[in-house]
């Protein structure tokens, strides 16, 4: 009851835990008095207007908030840590764990970008890791399955068979995660049976801060034969899944289950990752003063403040604020214009009508000869325009020949060569080989090697042979070209690089 009562106790502070909100861009200010902006969470959940508010300096304005759909979120590479925890009284929960990881790991050859990192944990009284009982962060799968399968359950190996130091060794699994690349994907995923009687002086609380400050969620694979038993014993590791951002996959005696539930979770990280964009506006009751004013946004209970400038005076603007005062103006001043028009009018008139008829033959006689110029200006362009088309016409033709004769001269050197390279499809294990000069790659029917992955453009790349050897150019595509995991506009292709085209591999042979 005591270890319940506290947890229940971590269940309400969660709700006060720092949100991990960004603003998107900058403040838009373009229609104001409209403002709207772009704001960030990183909670993936959904969250209604309801949990939003915000006050324009201290007053609290309304506001239109709406979730922005995910069209395209850039893939990231991931580092994921896996806690094993073996307790010798249970045997059952090792055999699951060890099934559900390896079957895991045999489900993502075509993986090639993610590293994964084991450690096997109990009751131990350090708080780092046995070497004994870690892999280091690796993405080759066969050694991952190797430790895994060649790892043994022993019963005498750990110092207290009836408890588990799940808190200490979550907090270890973090520190070890925040030393992997910033820039990868890091989860944390837990194999448990709930059992969290930890003397070490760790809470919960500090837990979730710690993977919320370096975005590290924690998923929590929780081992039960039955119906969930009592809240005392799933309560911490719910709190640790849901608090940080990561998911409760709870194991009821189905493996195969469960291990999908796992990979559905891994191919959804990227988007947990990102979180949720929301759009949001409202209108301003600030001056146009082009001064500095600050937002407060509150999130779940969670202040943010967020600057924006108003644009400067607008004449048009004021128009529309002050309209009795702008017509008074508009009338004197139209008034005013009348006047000096009339005025100009008879002074000019008087003038005009003396130099009128010299003017009007000068006129006439200017008028014959702008004709004459500008017939004579259309037929020097007419005949320029033709020279134009002729020129480019005979160098057209000149490069078509020359183009011609380097294709011709490069297939004689493949051939002479015996150069016909191979690409392997790693994603279906298909086979192509190269035999033309120029070979088109793309979704597009017209293309030498057609691809059908929705990831590839209809014209993605192209790979030319030239005097030294094989090159691949990007066909300006959507989702770009990458050889050996850097992307490239053009690269020289060696034996055994490895292309990748949207999600597709393809492993090119010399």
């Amino acid at each position: 009851m005591k270890y319940f009562l506290i947890n229940v106790l971590c269940l309400f502070s969660f709700f006060g835990y720092a949100q991990q909100g960004t603003l998107k861009g900058d403040v838009n200010t373009k229609n104001f008095p409209e403002v709207s902006f772009i704001w960030n969470e990183y909670n993936p959940i959904v969250l209604d207007s309801t949990s939003f508010l915000l006050k324009d300096s201290g007053t609290e304005v309304k506001f239109f908030c709406k979730p922005i759909p995910k069209d395209s979120i850039p893939q990231k590479n991931k580092s994921i840590l896996f806690l094993w925890e073996d307790q010798p009284i249970r045997k059952d929960q090792f055999d699951f764990s060890q099934q559900l990881l390896y079957y895991f790991f045999d489900k993502l050859t075509g993986d090639t970008t993610t590293r994964f990192s084991i450690c096997v944990f109990n009751k131990i009284e350090t708080d780092h890791y046995g070497d004994e009982m870690k892999i280091g962060f690796t993405s080759d799968k066969d050694a991952l399955k190797n430790f895994i399968s060649l790892y043994r359950h022993d019963e005498t190996k750990f110092k207290k068979p009836d408890e588990s130091d799940l808190l200490l060794f979550v907090k270890a699994g973090l520190n070890s995660l925040t030393k992997e690349p910033k820039d990868n994907i890091r989860a944390l995923v837990v194999i448990t049976a709930g059992i969290n009687r930890t003397s070490s002086g760790i809470d919960i609380s500090s837990l979730i801060n710690q993977s919320l400050q370096n975005k590290i969620p924690i998923y929590i694979i929780f081992f039960s034969e039955t119906a969930l038993e009592t809240a005392d014993e799933v309560i911490a590791p719910g709190l640790l899944a849901k608090g940080t951002y990561g998911e409760f996959i709870v194991f009821e005696g189905n493996v195969d289950a469960t291990r999908n539930t796992l990979l559905d979770a891994f191919g959804k990280m990227n988007d947990r990752h990102y979180g949720q964009d929301y759009a949001i506006n409202f209108t301003s009751q600030q001056k146009r003063d082009n001064k500095t004013h600050t937002l407060l946004l509150s999130v779940e209970g969670t202040e943010y403040p967020v600057n924006y400038v108003t644009p400067g005076f607008s004449l048009t603007i004021w128009a529309k604020q002050h309209l009795i005062w702008f017509l008074i103006l508009l009338i004197i001043i139209i008034a005013i214009i009348t006047l000096g028009v009339i005025f100009s009018v008879k002074f000019f008139r008087k003038r005009r009508n003396e130099i009128q008829d010299k003017k009007q033959g000068e006129e006439r006689q200017k008028a014959r000869e702008l004709t004459e110029q500008e017939n004579q200006k259309r037929r020097v362009a007419e005949t320029q325009e033709e020279l134009r088309r002729l020129k480019e016409t005979t160098e057209h033709e000149k490069r078509h020949v020359l183009e011609q004769e380097q294709i011709e001269r490069l297939t004689k050197l493949m051939h002479t060569k015996n150069l016909h390279p191979r690409l392997i499809i790693l994603n279906d294990k298909n086979t192509f080989n190269i035999r033309n000069v120029v070979t088109t790659i793309g979704k597009s029917e017209d293309n030498d090697i057609i691809l059908s992955d929705p990831t590839v453009s209809r014209s993605h790349a192209q790979i030319i042979f030239t005097d030294s050897g094989f090159e691949i150019h990007d066909l300006q595509s959507s989702n770009g070209t990458i050889v050996n995991d850097s992307y490239v506009e053009s690269a020289e292709l060696k034996n055994k690089d490895v292309i990748q085209l949207g999600q597709v591999a393809i492993k090119f042979y010399l």
